[in-house]
């Protein structure tokens, strides 16, 4: 047995151990300072890989956060992370949330307003909160996604409001590198520097909201990207859709390259169940494109632990067609 395969079947004894009842742990401190810590592990069944026909077992994520509010506005938060080929930080910052202590000025001009500084998952339309994956219902990230901003983490600072049916958020972070090829075949680098934009969301009903979000990325050598985005979210009954449109361009000198790509995905509750399916489209440029149907389920087995499926089938030859199987334990 090689160390690698002992390390998957070691933490996956751990996942075991995390999936016995338990509850985030809080200590509170004298004054105002409450510290928690609070974590999740999955580990993901691959019927295979596009390097291995293998299958493959390994852990996918996991995470340990650290918390602690040391005043009634204010709050840090530290994780760190596996990211199923290595350790990194994956969150470390300061929140404010109303951080004024003119209160008034806030009930007349904003419900809500904070402050984030530090590194943290930038807010691009809707797939940043199933960033974790305790949080995402299917097992796979959408290749719209991916293949536009690679899930998107870095440092920086972000300022957040909402006012009404209103809410936006404005951020200013350190950008993500691009590698792309042209339609001749040349392979370019967009090494980037910092990146600022936001998103604007309206929820006119409830249960109903539209966003829209976009980034300006600088990078090295006087080339730019730019990432654009629109996304929708219904909520009714047992029924939650959501999906969003991602359009991201890098150009330099006499060259540009488009990838863009959308998703649509429908979640049915079904109790302590549900079933989920997405449609999933990129349209890489100088790249071959790919089109996905994930048709899933998930289970809770009691209130920390999940078991989930994922069938991701590839259409009209954009690959070969792959079975998932998750365990994800959170506490």
């Amino acid at each position: 047995m090689n160390a690698h395969r002992a390390l998957q079947y070691v933490m996956a004894a751990v996942l075991a151990l995390a999936a016995m009842p338990a509850g985030a742990i809080v200590v509170k401190e004298e004054g105002d300072t409450e510290v928690s810590v609070s974590g999740f592990m999955d580990v993901v069944f691959t019927s295979h890989t596009p390097d291995e026909e293998l299958p493959l077992l390994a852990i996918n994520q996991a995470e340990l956060t650290v918390g602690a509010i040391v005043a009634p506005r204010i709050a840090i938060s530290i994780t760190p992370a596996w990211d199923g080929e290595a350790m990194s930080l994956a969150t470390a910052y300061v929140q404010l949330d109303k951080h004024s202590t003119d209160e008034q000025y806030f009930s007349r001009h904003l419900s809500g307003m904070g402050l984030l500084v530090g590194r943290f998952d930038v807010p691009f339309g809707l797939d940043w909160l199933s960033y974790p994956s305790i949080d995402r219902p299917l097992i796979t990230p959408p290749e719209a996604v991916l293949g536009t901003h690679g899930a998107w983490n870095a440092d920086g600072v972000a300022v957040l409001g909402r006012r009404g049916m209103i809410n936006g958020i404005l951020h200013a972070t350190g950008g993500f590198d691009f590698e792309g090829e042209t339609a001749d075949g040349t392979q370019e680098q967009w090494l980037a520097r910092h990146a600022e934009g936001g998103r604007l969301g309206l929820t006119p009903l409830t249960g109903f909201s539209l966003g829209m979000s976009g980034a300006i990325i600088t990078a090295a050598h006087e080339r730019d990207m730019y990432l654009v985005g629109l996304d929708a979210m219904v909520r009714t009954g047992r029924l939650d859709m959501r999906g969003e449109i991602i359009r991201h361009r890098a150009e330099a000198d006499g060259l540009a390259i488009t990838d863009e790509g959308w998703y649509l995905q429908a979640k049915w509750d079904l109790g302590p169940a549900y079933a989920i399916a997405r449609w999933d489209v990129l349209l890489d440029d100088g790249e071959e494109d790919s089109r996905h149907l994930s048709m899933g389920v998930g289970v809770p087995l009691n209130p920390w632990v999940i078991l989930r499926s994922e069938y991701q089938m590839a259409v009209a030859d954009t690959g070969e067609d792959t079975f998932y199987l998750q365990m994800a334990a959170g506490f």
